[in-house]
């Protein structure tokens, strides 16, 4: 069995009613509180927190004890994920699976890919032979 990893701790906080500069204090633990405020009573207050689980009330202050998460609380998935197709080299067939590709494609996407293949072909100061090219229109 593996250890449990322990990704939060809990921690007091202490939020003063009557106050003007720091309202709010957050103490790692209730003993550290306790010895900073030593007016108020650990024992009470570590009874009224940890078996009631509520915030401790009264007209000076609100305590309370909150999980602050130490490690991120999900693993985060690798959203991207490594494309791999393998064939085998003897009895694959690439001009079948290029046929099936561009039959399946746009027939503006394969237009264009055949005009910049062309152009990428053809030097920009060749002439093109016109007798031997054949203007045909597309249906639409």
């Amino acid at each position: 069995m593996e250890p449990k990893i322990k990704t939060s701790r809990r921690v007091v906080v202490a939020i003063w009613k009557n106050r003007g500069e720091r309202e709010m204090e957050i103490f790692s633990n209730l003993k550290v509180f306790c010895e900073s405020y030593p007016s108020l009573s650990y024992s009470t207050l570590n009874n009224y927190l940890g078996k009631a689980k509520t915030a401790f009330e009264n007209d000076q202050l609100v305590l309370f004890r909150k999980e602050v998460y130490t490690k991120p609380i999900a693993r985060k998935v690798r959203s991207i994920q490594a494309v791999v197709n393998r064939y085998n080299q003897a009895t694959h067939e690439e001009a079948e699976q290029n046929l099936d590709f561009w039959l399946a494609a746009e027939p503006e996407s394969r237009l264009y890919a055949v005009t910049k293949l062309t152009s990428e072909g053809i030097p920009k100061d060749t002439k093109i032979d016109k007798q031997k090219i054949q203007k045909l229109k597309m249906k639409e």
